[in-house]
């Protein structure tokens, strides 16, 4: 982390969902000067309040519709996280891939990001540890999935998978996360338009 942000191209940093940044947005931020990109709109208390801890901890907390601020950023070497496996529409830059054997559809704006910035960057694996009381925070540096967002997401998706399966007792797998097949309520197994690892 140190050197990707020494090297001034901008860090983007991607994460499984776990709620780690709201543990540790403290202690992260004594370390480092970090941003958020969130989905929280702030429709319902419980996602206010949520929104609002964030705003004390991080340097800003951006919504998924403020790219561009968030490229701006990336651009003046500034330290980005996000967590992209949450189901996107295709509209708003989601793209079809394979996660766990079911199709999904996570954000590509890690991906594109990357693209236009040359932002490094990192995946961020924290394992909670005494209970709860700790945290260990792993980061792992993304080789450049090249310009091709729909591959580059595709790869960053089995990333990951492989950081979840380490902890699956972690994840926040209570979050939807998958596509359904319309009128059947069953998962879709088969993905046509990415090969199956």
């Amino acid at each position: 982390m140190d050197a990707a942000i020494a090297s001034g191209r901008g860090v983007l940093v991607v994460e499984p969902q776990t709620s780690c940044i709201d543990a540790m947005i403290w202690r992260v931020s004594r370390r480092w000067a970090v941003s958020a990109v969130t989905g929280l709109k702030g429709d319902t208390r419980p996602e206010r309040w949520i929104n609002k801890r964030r705003e004390c901890g991080l340097q800003t907390v951006y919504g998924t519709d403020q790219l561009r601020p968030v490229m701006r950023a990336l651009k003046r070497g500034e330290v980005i996280w996000m967590s992209p496996d949450v189901p996107i529409p295709v509209e708003r830059g989601g793209v079809r891939t394979h996660y766990f054997g079911q199709r999904a559809m996570p954000s590509s704006a890690p991906a594109r990001l990357a693209a236009m910035t040359g932002a490094s960057v990192l995946s961020l694996s924290p394992v909670r540890s005494d209970c709860g009381a700790r945290y260990r925070l792993c980061f792992h540096p993304i080789a450049s999935c090249g310009p091709d967002p729909v591959t580059a997401t595709q790869q960053l998706a089995y990333h990951l998978e492989q950081l979840v399966s380490l902890h699956p007792e972690q994840y926040l797998w209570s979050a939807r996360r998958f596509e359904l097949r319309r009128g059947t309520g069953l998962r879709d197994q088969s993905l046509r338009s990415v090969p199956v690892r």
